[in-house]
C-alpha cells in the first residue's frame, strides 16, 4: 500500500467521524425542537420554583431541653433543612421546653430572632414544611412576673435597637459573682461589651457583698465608681428588659 493510499485513508476515517451537514430543512427543523424543548425546559423549571420553596436559614439553639427530647427532635429539625449550635452568638431560633435563666438563655436573646417552645419543630415536621414562628412564641407568666418582663416585649425591643445593649461599656468582674464571672463574660460580649481584667476610672463593676473589700478598694483607687458598683442582676435583669437601669441593684446594699 502506497504512502499516498494511507493518507487518503486516514482522511476518509477521519471525516467519518464527523456529522454529516444537514440540509436547510433539516436544520430549521432542529432549531425548532431546540426551542421547544427549552420552552418545555423553562416551564418545567418555573413550576418547580414554584412548588418546592428551598427552607429558610434555621440555626437552632436548645435550652432548658432534655437529652432525649433533643435526640428526637433532631432528626425532625435536619430533615427540614434546619441545623443545630452549641453556640448562642450563632443561633437564629431559640427552642426551649420552660423559661429558665440558662446561660444560654440569657446569651442568644441578644442574637437570635426568635425564642420558641419545642412544638414549633415538632408541628413543622408534621406540615413539611417551617411554620410560622408567631404561634410558638415562649411565654411564662411565673417567670416573666418574677422578674418583670415580658419576653415577646424584649424581643421586639431588641431589634428595633441601633446597637447591642452593652455596646462599648466596659466591666469588671469580682471574683465570687453568681452566676460566675466566667458566665457573666459571656453574657456580656454576646451583649456587646468587654470585660477587663482590673478596675479602671471608666469601668462598671459588677460585684458582690461576699467581695465587698475589692470593690471597696475600688472606690479609693477611683472614686468616679462609687456609683458604679452593681450586683449581678444589673447584668441578669438588664438582659432580660434590654435596659440598663442605673438606678437599681447597686452596691453596697442599703
Amino acid at each position: 500500500m502506497s504512502l499516498s493510499d494511507k493518507k487518503s485513508r486516514t482522511k476518509k476515517s477521519y471525516r467519518k467521524s464527523k456529522p454529516k451537514s444537514s440540509s436547510k430543512s433539516s436544520r430549521k427543523s432542529t432549531k425548532s425542537s431546540r426551542k421547544k424543548n427549552s420552552k418545555i425546559v423553562q416551564s418545567s423549571s418555573s413550576r418547580s420554583s414554584d412548588e418546592l420553596i428551598p427552607p429558610k436559614s434555621i440555626i437552632v439553639l436548645f435550652t432548658n431541653v432534655t437529652r432525649d427530647k433533643m435526640k428526637e427532635l433532631t432528626p425532625m429539625l435536619e430533615q427540614l433543612g434546619g441545623t443545630i449550635t452549641q453556640n448562642p452568638s450563632e443561633c437564629s431560633h431559640l427552642v426551649s421546653d420552660g423559661m429558665a435563666r440558662t446561660i444560654k438563655f440569657m446569651a442568644a436573646i441578644n442574637i437570635c430572632d426568635y425564642v420558641l417552645t419545642t412544638d414549633w419543630i415538632t408541628d413543622s415536621y408534621q406540615a413539611n414544611k417551617w411554620l410560622s414562628e408567631s404561634k410558638y412564641e415562649l411565654h411564662d407568666d411565673r417567670i416573666e412576673n418574677e422578674y418583670g418582663f415580658i419576653l415577646n416585649d424584649t424581643m421586639k425591643k431588641r431589634k428595633t435597637m441601633k446597637q447591642k445593649l452593652f455596646q462599648d461599656l466596659q466591666f469588671y468582674i469580682t471574683p465570687n459573682t453568681k452566676p460566675t464571672p466566667k458566665d457573666l463574660e459571656y453574657i456580656i460580649v454576646i451583649a456587646g461589651g468587654t470585660v477587663v481584667p482590673a478596675a479602671n476610672g471608666k469601668c462598671t463593676v459588677i460585684s458582690c457583698m461576699e467581695d465587698e473589700d475589692i470593690f471597696k478598694s475600688c472606690i479609693q483607687k477611683y472614686p468616679s465608681l462609687e456609683t458604679k458598683i452593681y450586683a449581678t442582676e444589673f447584668i441578669m435583669t438588664g438582659v432580660l428588659v434590654q435596659e440598663m437601669d442605673q438606678n437599681s441593684n447597686r452596691l453596697p446594699e442599703e
